[in-house]
């Protein structure tokens, strides 16, 4: 099934995972979830899937690519945050 990426919430983590998209195993099936397609070029098409905080980004700004956009900066600055953390524990 291809999405529309109409940005809502209109699948689960479950009916997901039954048209074969994999999931980390610690995500329950009844999380709410949607399928997001971004064409790359031509011929490719991205395929991600937006949880909760995902569709609350759209819902300021309708741009599949500005969210997406969020979430990249969201997992720099947790990356370094992180290496940051453990540098400062390896210095105690």
């Amino acid at each position: 099934m291809a999405p529309g990426n109409r940005l809502g919430l209109d699948q689960t983590v479950g009916s997901l995972r039954e048209q074969g998209f994999l999931f980390d195993p610690g995500l329950a099936d009844d999380l709410d979830a949607m399928l997001v397609a971004v064409e790359q070029d031509a011929i490719n098409t991205a395929y991600f899937v937006g949880l909760t905080n995902f569709h609350v980004i759209t819902r300021y700004n309708r741009s599949v690519k500005y969210a997406l956009a969020a979430v990249d900066l969201s997992q720099a600055i947790e990356q370094a945050y992180a290496q940051r953390r453990a540098g400062n524990g390896d210095s105690q």
